[in-house]
C-alpha cells in the first residue's frame, strides 16, 4: 500500500526547496513513485490570467526532464479540447478514473492508450482563491489481477 504522507507533508509545508510550479511537479512525482504509486505520467493543468496564455501544462515522465507547455485560448477553447476527459474535472470539480484498455473514445485518453498507458486518474487542484485546476496521472502497468499495480481505488484516494 502506498504511503504518501511524506509528499503530503512537503506540500502542506509549502514545498520547501521548490521555487516554481515545474519544480513542484518534478519533485512530487518521483516522490509519489518512491512512496509506492504506479505512476508513469503526470500532467498538471493550470489556467492563467495572462492576456495571451490561457493555461500552462506541466508534464512529468520518469527518466525525462519535467517540462512546461503554454496553451493558447484557441487550444483550450477548441471543440477537440471540449471533448477531452480531463474537462470533466473543470466542470464537476471532482475526480475521475478511467481504464484505458480497451481504448476510450475521448481524444486525450485514446492518445494515452495508443502510447501504452492502461489506467488514468484526474483530480481537481483547488487553489486558495477558489479556482479549480486539474492534475492527471497515468500508468502503463498491466493489471488484470487485483494484486497487480495499476492505479487502484486506494491509489486514487492517495492522489
Amino acid at each position: 500500500m502506498a504511503d504518501v504522507r511524506g509528499v503530503i507533508d512537503w506540500l502542506v509545508r509549502g514545498v520547501p526547496g521548490a521555487k516554481t510550479a515545474l519544480e513542484v511537479v518534478a519533485k512530487m512525482c518521483p516522490d509519489l513513485v518512491a512512496a509506492g504509486l504506479p505512476l508513469d505520467r503526470c500532467e498538471a493543468m493550470v489556467r492563467t490570467l495572462h492576456p495571451q496564455i490561457a493555461g500552462r501544462h506541466f508534464h512529468w515522465q520518469p527518466d525525462r526532464t519535467a517540462t512546461v507547455t503554454d496553451r493558447s485560448f484557441e487550444e483550450l477553447h477548441s471543440p477537440e479540447m471540449a471533448s477531452f476527459a480531463v474537462m470533466s474535472v473543470f466542470a464537476t470539480h471532482g475526480a475521475t478514473r478511467r481504464r484505458l484498455v480497451p481504448a476510450p473514445r475521448e481524444p486525450d485518453l485514446a492518445g494515452l492508450a495508443a502510447e501504452g498507458y492502461t489506467d488514468w486518474f484526474a483530480g481537481p487542484l483547488a487553489f486558495i482563491t477558489g479556482e479549480i485546476h486539474a492534475i492527471t496521472f497515468a500508468t502503463k502497468r498491466p493489471g488484470k489481477k487485483q494484486r497487480q499495480r495499476r492505479i487502484r481505488e486506494h491509489d486514487g484516494r492517495c492522489l
